[in-house]
């Protein structure tokens, strides 16, 4: 394989700064855009390695030069891993999460990777926090999803996150042109990207990680998935259409009106909150139905899937009429397009600038739309391959809400009985983290003795 066109996307900042929750919604938004990324992070290295019990603040002091040295091997082991996924791995993005706090770091890692790759684009991107409060929240959110304090007294893990931000302190150099040399590329996010700074960003793969950056933030926010009450359509199984609810769908809509009541009522819900729904009669009068002094947004790149000719067609007169096409549906349920319509790579782009939307806002977000295009919605928050879009379950009368963290994503399942207006609540957490294991660990040891 051709080993020009890669890029390396290089975390930089201090610890609790929201840095692997950047690099995991990186690597998910270029894959759910099928451009193979993958994150390789230096804490998963150092805790394969050296475990998690021995590295506490103290081993990461710069004065600790065993720490050091351990630390050194893991970086470089990560670095050649990294290298390897993007010459001979089939990778078009690779993402090396750790602090990187220092110009000798970085140097190393560009050095490293020129040599290896001389096309390859190097973008280090640096998250700086001067505001307290999103530092305590992301301290707080460290403290209950880190994997180093699994099973520790929240108390003690607070304390010991705390000593370890002031161990990199110490030698914490921000990036600049002056330091990093004037062709560094870089972005600079300030207090989750209320200022961002790009400094010499060129190419189609940089400036689409650039433009996907200027509209994240790290403040967790649920995202609440409804699909659309039923309808004829759905009962007879046809494709498309713009039906309106039948009865058992209007029930089901009073019943979620009084679900949303209920999460305003807790504080859940805020006044800020955006709904998002497309033009078809089902959709919108679904969510019309959310009586909560919120926002309604009618979209039409939230439409349903478009089926070209085949709107309206039931399976069976699917197959009686185009039994080629269904079977080459069935080959490629992904790809395939129907006869002057949509595949579901096509709406996967075309929902782009909703992913864009919801990123960007702070508040609580509520998508109501049909099974196709929460699929898509789905695949990205959630980890899903891009190949299971077509395949994902999208229950009727059932809420989803997700809340992304930085290594978990909160699911919440939330069935609702259109009759009794019961809900039966189901809790799923899910890693957002693929755990990588080292090529070879034989020459790397850190427990007081090598």
């Amino acid at each position: 394989m051709a080993k020009g066109g890669r890029v390396v996307i290089g975390m930089v900042g201090l610890p609790a700064r929201g840095k692997s929750y950047i690099a995991r919604k990186i690597a998910r938004y270029l894959n759910w855009q099928q451009i193979k990324c993958e994150v390789f992070n230096l804490g998963q290295y150092r805790r394969d390695l050296c475990g998690t019990k021995e590295c506490t603040a103290d081993f990461f002091d710069p004065n600790n030069l065993e720490g050091v040295k351990a630390r050194e091997q893991c970086a470089q082991l990560c670095l050649e891993d990294m290298i390897e996924f993007l010459t001979t791995g089939g990778g078009k993005v690779a993402v090396y999460d750790g602090t990187n706090t220092t110009v000798e770091r970085r140097r190393m890692v560009r050095d490293a990777i020129k040599k290896s790759i001389p096309k390859c684009t190097v973008i280090w991107v640096e998250s700086i926090c001067t505001d307290d409060k999103i530092i305590e929240n992301n301290i707080k959110s460290a403290k209950l999803s880190n994997p180093d304090y699994k099973g520790v007294d929240p108390d003690q893990a607070i304390k010991d996150f705390l000593e370890r931000i002031e161990q990199y302190k110490k030698k914490y150099e921000e990036l600049s042109e002056e330091t990093d040399g004037e062709d560094c590329s870089f972005v600079k996010l300030y207090n989750v990207g209320k200022r961002v700074v790009v400094n010499n960003i060129n190419g189609y793969l940089a400036s689409k990680v650039v433009s996907y950056l200027m509209n994240l933030h790290v403040n967790p926010h649920p995202i609440y998935l409804v699909k659309a009450g039923e309808t004829q359509f759905l009962l007879e199984n046809r494709l498309g259409g713009d039906a309106p609810l039948t009865e058992n769908g209007k029930k089901y809509a009073k019943a979620l009106n009084e679900f949303f009541k209920k999460e305003k009522s807790e504080g859940k819900i805020t006044e800020g909150t955006k709904i998002f729904t497309s033009t078809l009669q089902r959709t919108t009068q679904t969510a019309q139905a959310i009586d909560i002094g919120c926002k309604i947004h009618k979209m039409r790149i939230l439409d349903e899937l478009n089926y070209g000719v085949c709107e309206g067609f039931s399976l069976k007169e699917l197959e009686e009429k185009y039994p080629t096409e269904l079977s080459e549906r069935k080959a490629d349920k992904l790809r395939y397009r129907f006869l002057r319509g949509e595949s579901y790579l096509d709406l996967i782009h075309r929902i782009e600038p909703v992913i864009f939307e919801i990123e960007k806002s702070k508040e609580p977000v509520i998508v109501v739309a049909d099974t196709s295009v929460l699929r898509c919605f789905y695949a990205y928050f959630s980890k899903h391959e891009i190949q299971d879009v077509p395949f994902l379950p999208v229950p009727l009368n059932t809420v989803v809400k997700l809340i992304p963290e930085a290594y978990f994503c909160y699911e919440n399942l939330y069935e609702i009985n259109i009759e009794s207006g019961e809900v039966k609540e189901q809790q799923n957490p899910k890693s957002l983290e693929t755990k990588r294991v080292p090529r070879t660990i034989s020459h790397i040891f850190y427990r007081g003795k090598e």
